[in-house]
């Protein structure tokens, strides 16, 4: 797509979008075809042709029209350019609602070139880095350990060369203790955040030859480390090696059971639908033996059940 055929597709997308937020009544379906037919990159240049446009803020508009608190909250993360959105609900996270399940979601699955444009942007909204502000949080492991993973890229190439040398990571592992590596930083940076994906899908595959109850190395996690820290540790090891896997984990717990986890539903759609959301389904269904739609479909209403079964569509 060129520059001239793109910005010609969002100045229509633009004019759509106001006649839709000044139709009586909105014209939901529309505003839907809008937001899943535009890359989150076109939508960025709509928010700004609409403020030069028609001297409003597309938020402001949206706020004001859109009565479904769940409606309202899906499409406002939609106009937000992704390292923004994730540095917003990072701050809602750590400053309203001390919501580790957010942070570890974004913080384990998001690369390290990631996060640190998602701290320019938290710096730019409340003019303090996002490192500083957790540096402000009281002094956890947990708080340790997502300054660690702020501060310290992953390895691109592998690190382990052979099953030989994977075995004598995963020997040294047993013989700390891995609860020592979600209380110690530089054992947990070692194998965590510094270890590359391939890595540590050979760590993770060689524990459970030597492990004596033959659990893998997010079972036994699960089984071994400290609870403050648990959580973040098995959803690293999930997300790096699996990630389309771990966000259908993810939509799982959120749907399935009682009542709807609505912020987690949202906040992985939007992120993912552009990314891997084929992937997500297929894996979301292998696990549950339903159609990830069709679920949604049975946890959901109205106008916001048509926006979320759209992305997960996608």
């Amino acid at each position: 797509m060129d520059d001239e055929y793109l910005m010609k597709r969002c100045l229509e997308k633009t004019e759509q979008l106001f006649s839709v937020f000044t139709g009586n009544p909105l014209n939901y379906d529309m505003l839907f075809d809008i937001l899943t037919r535009t890359s989150n990159y076109e939508r960025q240049i709509i928010v700004d042709e609409y403020k030069i446009r028609y001297n409003k803020s597309v938020f402001d508009e949206i706020n004001s029209l859109i009565t479904d608190k769940n409606v309202k909250n899906i499409v406002t993360l939609m106009f937000y350019n992704y390292y923004e959105l994730d540095a917003r609900i990072l701050h809602k996270a750590l400053k309203e609602k001390k919501d580790e399940k957010a942070i570890v979601e974004i913080f384990a699955s998001r690369p390290h070139w990631f996060l640190q444009t998602v701290d320019e942007e938290y710096n730019r909204i409340y003019g303090i880095s996002l490192r500083d502000d957790l540096s402000n949080e009281k002094k956890s492991d947990f708080i340790k350990f997502l300054l660690c993973m702020l501060n310290t890229p992953r390895d691109t190439e592998n690190t382990i060369q052979s099953e030989k040398q994977a075995e004598q990571i995963v020997q040294e592992i047993i013989k700390n203790g891995l609860k020592k590596y979600s209380t110690e930083v530089d054992l947990f940076k070692d194998i965590f955040v510094k270890k590359s994906r391939e890595d540590l899908i050979m760590i993770s595959r060689e524990f459970k030859e030597l492990d004596k109850k033959k659990r893998n190395f997010y079972e036994t996690v699960n089984d071994s480390c400290s609870k403050g820290t648990k959580e973040l540790l098995k959803a690293i090891i999930f997300a790096v090696s699996i990630p389309s896997h771990y966000f259908a984990h993810l939509l799982k717990k959120s749907i399935v059971g009682l009542g709807t986890d609505e912020e987690t539903l949202n906040r992985v759609l939007v992120t993912r639908h552009e990314i891997d959301m084929e992937f997500i389904r297929n894996y979301y269904k292998a696990e549950q033996k339903n159609e990830l739609v069709d679920d949604i479909i049975g946890d959901t209403s109205g106008n916001y059940q048509k926006i979320t079964t759209k992305l997960a569509n996608m």
